[in-house]
């Protein structure tokens, strides 16, 4: 994919983020794909078709409300649900694992709605 660093076989660099899919529309305290959710996975289908031989680390984030245990366990049910679809609309699961991360790593301030619902996303991640 444009911008994503690669080695010289032309393989993303592991660790590298792949695709980032924000704002899946995510409810509050809920792990449920909506329509803009599915819509925006289905488009990254190309990508992960692109890169049959890399393997992915589908990485669930969450905002901080809340308590910490409890938003490890919501990212996680988060990525497991991005996988299920994938795998669901013929992805291959050899090549995704769920991971949860919870608050970690926000790419926005938890000070504002919008802040929140972008720390709400997916990432794809070479491992």
């Amino acid at each position: 994919p444009a911008g994503v660093t690669v080695d010289s076989r032309g393989c993303p660099v592991k660790d590298e983020v792949v695709l980032t899919v924000d704002r899946l529309g995510f409810a509050f305290d809920s792990a449920e794909l909506d329509a803009q959710s599915k819509a925006a996975l289905d488009a990254a289908v190309e990508v992960i078709r692109s890169q049959s031989s890399v393997q992915l680390d589908v990485v669930g984030y969450t905002d901080s409300t809340g308590p910490e245990s409890y938003n490890q366990g919501l990212s996680e049910r988060r990525a497991q649900a991005a996988v299920y679809y994938r795998v669901s609309r013929g992805g291959d699961a050899g090549q995704l694992r769920a991971v949860g991360r919870g608050v970690a790593s926000p790419v926005a301030s938890n000070d504002s709605r919008d802040g929140r619902a972008r720390n709400r996303r997916v990432e794809l991640v070479v491992r």
